[in-house]
C-alpha cells in the first residue's frame, strides 16, 4: 500500500516537469525557426543591395566603409606620385633653362652671370605681374623672389642665390617668325608707362626698316627702362631677331632665352624657343639646339611654330 502511494506521488510530480521540458523545447524550436526566417530575409536584402552597389562591395556596412577607405588611400597615393613627377619635370626643365643661360653667358663677352635673374618657375601663373624690387642692367630685369608651385633657384658665382624675375604678359604682333595669340595663355595686361609705347614703336620701326643694329640697341634700352612692362618680353624677342639678322647669334640666343624665361606661357614663347634653338644651332651647339627645338612641340603642340621647329630640326640633322 505504501509503495503504491509513493509511486502515485512520483508520477504526480514528474508529469508537470516533463510537460514543462517539452514546452520549452517547442518554444526553442519555434524561436529558431523565426530567427532562421529572419536571417534568410536579411540575406536576400543584402544580396539585392550588393547587386546594385557598383565597385564598392561588401556583406556589411563596415566592409563597404573599409573598401571605400582602401580606394581613397590608393587614389591619394597615385595623386602624390603624380604630383612628385610633375614637380620633378618642372625642376628639371628649370635647371636646363638655367644651364642654357650659363652657356650663353660664357659665349657672350662681358657677361656677368651673377647679375642675371633666374627664370620664373615653370608652371607658375603668369597672369599677375610681381612688384619690382631692384635695378636692372644689360637688358635684363631683377626683383624679389616669387612664390610658385616649383621654385627653381640656382647658386650664382658669388655663392648666393639669384632672385627670380617678375612675370609679365607679352602683347602685340611680331614679324619674321610670327608672334601670335596661339602661343600660350592670354593674361590681363597692365597699363603702359608714360612713353613706353612710343619707345617700343620707335625700336620696332628701326627693325622694320632693316636697321638691325639700331633696333637691337633701342630694344636693349627699352628693356632696361621698362623691365617689368607688358611689352618687355616681346621687346626681348624682337631684339633677338635684330641680333640674329646681324649675325650676332650669341646675343640673339640670350635675348630669345630672356623672352621665353620671362613669360614661358606668353604669346611669343613658342617663337622664342624656335629662335633660341636656331641660334644655338648657328653657334655649333647642335645637341642643345635639337633639345630646345623639340620642346616646342611638347609645350605648344597647337602652335604654328611647331612646323618651323621641325623644319629647323631637319636642317640640323636632329635625330627623331
Amino acid at each position: 500500500m505504501l509503495r503504491a502511494a509513493t509511486l502515485a506521488l512520483a508520477l504526480t510530480i514528474a508529469l508537470p516537469v516533463a510537460a514543462q521540458q517539452s514546452e520549452t523545447l517547442a518554444d526553442i524550436r519555434q524561436q529558431l525557426s523565426v530567427l532562421q526566417s529572419e536571417m534568410q530575409l536579411l540575406g536576400r536584402e543584402l544580396n539585392t543591395t550588393g547587386a546594385t552597389g557598383g565597385a564598392v562591395s561588401g556583406s556589411t556596412v563596415l566592409d563597404r566603409v573599409n573598401a571605400i577607405e582602401t580606394e581613397l588611400q590608393r587614389l591619394t597615393q597615385a595623386t602624390e606620385r603624380l604630383q612628385f613627377r610633375v614637380e620633378s619635370v618642372a625642376r628639371d626643365g628649370g635647371n636646363r633653362i638655367e644651364d642654357l643661360r650659363f652657356q650663353l653667358c660664357e659665349l657672350t663677352p662681358d657677361c656677368d652671370l651673377a647679375s642675371l635673374p633666374a627664370p620664373a618657375p615653370l608652371g607658375q601663373n603668369t597672369g599677375t605681374p610681381a612688384p619690382a624690387g631692384g635695378t636692372t642692367g644689360g637688358g635684363t630685369s631683377s626683383s624679389g623672389p616669387l612664390s610658385g608651385p616649383v621654385p627653381v633657384q640656382r647658386p650664382d658665382r658669388t655663392g648666393g642665390t639669384v632672385a627670380q624675375p617678375p612675370v609679365v604678359a607679352g602683347t602685340g604682333t611680331g614679324t619674321d617668325i610670327g608672334i601670335g595669340a596661339t602661343g600660350g595663355q592670354t593674361a590681363p595686361v597692365p597699363e603702359l608707362a608714360v612713353g613706353e609705347q612710343g619707345d617700343f614703336d620707335r625700336a620696332r620701326a628701326a627693325l622694320d626698316s632693316g636697321d638691325n643694329a639700331a633696333a637691337a640697341q633701342a630694344f636693349e634700352q627699352f628693356v632696361t627702362s621698362y623691365p617689368t612692362g607688358p611689352l618687355t618680353a616681346e621687346a626681348q624677342f624682337l631684339r633677338g631677331q635684330a641680333l640674329s639678322r646681324d649675325g650676332q647669334h650669341a646675343g640673339a640666343a640670350r635675348a630669345y632665352l630672356e623672352s621665353f624665361s620671362g613669360t614661358p606661357e606668353g604669346p611669343q614663347a613658342p617663337q622664342a624657343l624656335v629662335g633660341l634653338g636656331t641660334s644655338l644651332g648657328a653657334l655649333g651647339q647642335r645637341d642643345e639646339a635639337c633639345l630646345t627645338l623639340s620642346e616646342v612641340a611638347i609645350r605648344f603642340p597647337q602652335s604654328p611654330a611647331v612646323e618651323q621647329a621641325n623644319s629647323a630640326r631637319a636642317g640640323l640633322g636632329c635625330a627623331g
